[in-house]
């Protein structure tokens, strides 16, 4: 059973196995993100045409991934305990599927309501 989130309706199971194997995925506590991982959130995006969002901890391990549709996706709940004073500790790294990188509105603000470490967009499929 998979452990993604969102709106995973219509999306081949062979598909939800890959994006769930990245949970195995570990990222250098130096690095916000791997060129390894943007490729491979980029080419699910491009495959699916549905927005990918992972969370990953300060650790570089991914806690959490989600699917949304071709605008936008979700973002669940935080894990943990967190304080109005602090960041979460954790990195948000979605796609766009139009190709654009820069980060909306709606971005920018879950940013800062959810307090992450990092907000990036990466934008895949048409630019």
């Amino acid at each position: 059973m998979n452990k993604i989130q969102g709106n995973i309706n219509g999306i081949r199971k062979s598909i939800l196995a890959r994006l769930d194997a990245l949970y195995e995925y570990t990222i250098p506590a130096d690095q916000p993100a791997t060129m390894e991982l943007i490729n491979l959130l980029a080419a699910f995006t491009s495959e699916i045409n549905r927005e990918v969002m992972v969370y990953i901890n300060r650790k570089g391990q991914i806690i959490q991934i989600a699917v949304g549709d071709a605008v936008t996706v979700s973002l669940p709940e935080l894990p943990g305990k967190r304080s109005l004073n602090r960041l979460s500790g954790i990195r948000c790294l979605h796609t766009h599927p139009n190709g654009n990188s820069e980060l909306s509105a709606v971005d920018i603000s879950a940013l800062q309501e959810m307090r992450f470490d990092l907000m990036a967009a990466i934008g895949a499929g048409e630019t």
